[in-house]
């Protein structure tokens, strides 16, 4: 086997689950392998052993009959001798000058390289693929760690007002009300005047008698002013604690999504927060404070969420599991996609590469008729001249021979047709005549009938299908389950350490979380159901309908294969039938027309009789090809039906009896390598 040295491999799955890998750099090494052959190549240049140039053989063709590549070389000189023919008459029509020799198994190669569409195909399966890993990756567990820090400076602020207005005070003489009649000099309030005054009066500020303080009383009377503030503590630092501090706490978190719509929640946290404890007497301005040394706190919590059973997020229709039975399923649309492509490109290449080969051939048949015809007329003509035989009759071949070479002509034309349809495919710029080659080994092997229309169910297209009514399965399951109500149980417990202090280090505070301060058990069921649920109902009722019509299209691409199946296989044995016909026809014709040849020299027969014998052997070489081109045509179509065309390829294209053999035995145990199949 050829290696393929591209890493870049790209895997997949089937309906039965096989891996499958596509590659860009694989596709052609993977076509190589479906035809390559245990024989080694024929020599490419060089002398034989007798002296004689070697049999130039392609590096496409590994193993091959030496005799038919060397016939088929010499066949496809017809066209060179029916332009060169044509051209003589006037009758040549404009074609590329230059050939190119092609065998099916290059020619299936340059299509699949330069397809499009299998470029695409194999771009969205390269996406369905990273959506199947994105779609996964949401059961990866998570992890999610955090830390903050608080850091905690206390400062002490003075603020001193600006100056003030202060009232003046009242004279009140001792016995006497102040002048609002809130207060009276008594000889105990006189006492506390100093100065001039002293036992004499009061110095008072009177307020409303609803006000808490009614009168203040001053030792000395006071003059009306602005005076300057007194400093004030805005902010005084507690004298228990330090003036700077910080807090850290880190945090680690594992989240688990579960399938069928469960989920697992672990989260662990320390705190680095220093307790402190007082020193001295409250109150004293002399008090300080002491350090536990112990600042470290752990907690662990444990949650769970699990939906009930037969709610919406329980079982295989929970979102995430919904979603990566769709990847699947896009991932195998992708592949049978490919396949799909892979067999219908495969087949324009055998129809295209078959009419070409068909037209060539017919084309040879023609040009030897036209030379049998001239040497006639030449007879015909030489009887003329010694009076033997009319002019009518010389008219006669004179006709056959326009008319043989007006089909050349036609038929010259079709193979420059058919050349140019087969470039198109193949996306080659250039302009030549595409020559067939090593395609006479393939056109005489037997052809396969044994195929049954139970097999069109391995069709790609089917396949596909199949695939899409699954995928509107899951939708449909999922639609229904989003009617039911959610219910869902959330647990959770938490193992904390609290207290005046912690533990001195990490680690003991770690080792320690299983003998906690305290545990916090958790349990909640949530009900949620929407009222009257009529959007959720409505999509249930249009899941429904497209899993309807998905599986209606099922059974309309499945009828449509069988028909082509079966439309395949009957023209397949009709053909098989005209060339057994039309061969008889063509010995039967030739046997006629080597008579009347002979009897028209010896003048016993006339001119007409011999033309028409030749222009019914033509018919009939004609018919005879058509049929064989035909009945190649009807078994690629066939093969095609059922999806076996590219499986088949390699028997198919191989060269001789025995490596078709080799390759069936290949086949059929399972280890024969093909593009778009099990690597």
């Amino acid at each position: 086997m050829t290696p393929c040295r591209d890493g870049a491999m790209h895997v997949g799955r089937n309906r039965r689950g096989a891996v499958h890998r596509f590659s860009d750099t694989c596709a052609v090494a993977a076509m190589v392998l479906l035809i390559s052959t245990s024989g080694t190549p024929a020599q490419t240049g060089g002398r034989g052993s007798g002296g004689e140039p070697a049999l130039q053989v392609p590096t496409s063709i590994f193993v091959v009959d030496a005799a038919s590549l060397a016939a088929e070389r010499e066949e496809s000189r017809v066209l060179d001798a029916a332009r060169d023919t044509l051209g003589r008459v006037g009758r040549v029509l404009y074609a590329p000058a230059a050939t190119r020799e092609l065998s099916l198994r290059e020619a299936s190669l340059e299509a699949l390289q330069r397809n499009l569409s299998i470029r695409r195909t194999r771009i969205a399966r390269r996406i369905a693929d990273q959506a199947l890993l994105e779609a996964r990756a949401v059961f990866d567990p998570v992890f999610a760690a955090s830390f903050n820090a608080n850091i905690r400076n206390d400062f002490l602020r003075v603020e001193t007002p600006d100056s003030r207005f202060r009232p003046a005070t009242e004279r009140v003489e001792r016995g006497d009300l102040d002048s609002k009649g809130v207060f009276r000099c008594t000889d105990n309030a006189a006492a506390f005047t100093r100065g001039e005054d002293a036992g004499q009066a009061c110095h008072v500020i009177t307020f409303e008698p609803r006000t808490p303080v009614t009168t203040t009383q001053f030792l000395t009377a006071r003059e009306e002013g602005f005076s300057p503030s007194f400093p004030i503590e805005a902010n005084e630092p507690s004298p228990f604690q330090p003036r700077h501090e910080y807090v850290l706490t880190g945090a680690v978190n594992i989240a688990q999504q579960l399938p069928w719509g469960s989920s697992l929640n672990l989260t662990v946290s320390t705190r680095r927060d220093h307790a402190y404890y007082p020193l001295g007497a409250t109150g004293s301005i002399s008090e300080t404070f002491g350090n536990y040394q112990r600042p470290y706190f752990t907690t662990i919590t444990l949650g769970a969420s699990v939906p009930l059973p037969y709610t919406r997020d329980f079982g295989p229709t929970a979102t995430a599991d919904t979603n990566v039975r769709l990847a699947r399923e896009n991932t195998d649309a992708a592949e049978f996609d490919t396949r799909a492509v892979i067999n219908s490109t495969l087949l324009e290449v055998d129809i295209r590469y078959w009419i070409l080969v068909g037209t060539l051939q017919q084309l040879a048949v023609t040009l030897e008729t036209l030379d049998l015809a001239v040497r006639q007329r030449s007879v015909v003509r030489r009887l003329f001249d010694e009076e033997f035989v009319t002019r009518s009759d010389l008219d006669q071949a004179e006709s056959q021979v326009g008319l043989i070479q007006a089909r050349l002509q036609q038929l010259f034309n079709n193979y420059v047709v058919a050349s140019e349809a087969l470039r198109q495919i193949l996306d080659r710029d250039e302009e030549s005549l595409i020559v067939p080659l090593g395609y006479k080994s393939i056109l005489e092997r037997p052809i396969d009938d044994s195929l049954a229309p139970e097999q069109v169910f391995n069709n790609p297209t089917v396949q596909r299908q199949v695939v899409a009514v699954s995928i509107a399965g899951i939708l449909n399951e999922q639609a229904e389950a989003q009617t039911r109500p959610d219910l869902t149980f959330f647990g959770s417990a938490t193992l904390a350490q609290s207290g005046t202090y912690g533990y001195r280090g990490l680690h003991d505070s770690l080792w320690a979380i299983f003998e906690p301060d305290f545990i916090s058990l958790t349990a909640a069921l949530e009900y949620t159901y929407p009222i009257g649920n009529r959007g959720l109902e409505a999509a249930a009722r249009g899941s429904r309908h497209g899993l309807a019509q998905q599986q209606l299209l099922l059974q309309q691409v499945e009828l449509t294969v069988r028909e082509s199946f079966e439309s395949a296989r009957a023209t397949l044995f009709s053909e098989l039938e005209r060339v057994t016909i039309t061969q008889r026809s063509v010995n039967l014709a030739q046997n006629l027309y080597n008579r009347s040849a002979r009897l028209q020299e010896e003048g016993l027969t006339p001119v007409y009789e011999s033309l028409r014998r030749l222009i019914t052997l033509l018919d009939a070489q004609v018919a005879n090809i058509q049929a064989r081109i035909n009945a190649r045509i009807a078994e690629s179509q066939v093969l095609a039906s059922v999806g076996a065309l590219a499986g088949r390829y390699a028997e198919r294209t191989a060269q001789t009896d025995d490596d078709r053999y080799r390759l069936a035995l290949l086949r059929e145990a399972g280890i024969l390598t093909h593009f778009g199949g099990p690597l």
